[in-house]
């Protein structure tokens, strides 16, 4: 079984787990947004196998989560969020004055299972991990720098635009595996929650007849309010 059904199969299994609590237990809800630090990461028999990781793009993440305990120190959580990933290219490197920054745009649902690890009246923590189904929305691009407009002319395409412009096409979905921590401290009506967590794709991002593979990767920052 190839990774792709193996993450599905994890997916929906802890889908089911995660609907059972909700059913039988009292939900839990809340918001959270924050920075997405993310990179592309492509590998391909031409490099030997070695891992490519372009720079960094900061972006935007936030949505909504509802969990239920199902022990004492257990506990299941889903969330629908909004997620900018993508990479930066700075081209100095080879003499031009330009950078270029792709943002790819997902709906992303992950399905986590946590161990409170600290739990008191005021606080506690938790450690969690789990997959992460990511619904592609679209892509856009920009070439900024003195040398911007020079780029854009010898590729061919205009400064600002989306993956059509580029001739690239990406798959509709991607599975990614979530894994971090989360600390709540406790105020009058509910909670103050701080979320870090890594977030690892699975999945080949871009449809290519070559043989690259080219995946999401970084870190997410969160706060968030629980009711």
């Amino acid at each position: 079984m190839d990774k792709v059904k193996i993450v599905s199969v994890v997916t929906i299994s802890i889908l089911i787990l995660l609907v059972s609590a909700i059913a039988f237990g009292d939900m839990n809800y809340g918001v959270k947004g924050g920075i997405s630090v993310m990179r592309i990461a492509a590998q391909s028999s031409s490099t030997g196998g070695v891992t490519i990781l372009s720079e960094s793009l900061v972006g935007f993440v936030g949505g909504v989560y509802a969990y239920n305990n199902i022990s004492n120190n257990s506990a299941v959580q889903g969330e629908l969020l909004f997620i900018t990933k993508g990479s930066k290219a700075d081209y100095s490197s080879v003499g031009i004055d330009a950078v270029e920054k792709d943002r790819i745009m997902y709906i992303e649902i992950p399905v986590l299972l946590k161990y409170i690890f600290v739990k008191s009246d005021n606080y506690d923590a938790s450690l969690y991990v789990g997959p992460a189904l990511s619904i592609f929305l679209n892509m856009v691009y920009e070439l900024t720098g003195v040398d911007a407009y020079l780029l854009a002319s010898t590729l061919g395409v205009p400064t600002n635009g989306t993956y059509k412009d580029l001739g690239l096409e990406l798959h509709n979905f991607d599975f990614n595996l979530c894994f971090g921590i989360d600390a709540a401290y406790k105020v009058s009506n509910g909670q103050i929650k701080l979320d870090l967590r890594y977030d690892f794709g699975l999945t080949d991002i871009y449809k290519s007849d070559t043989d690259a593979t080219s995946t999401n990767r970084g870190f997410l920052v969160m706060v968030g309010y629980e009711f």
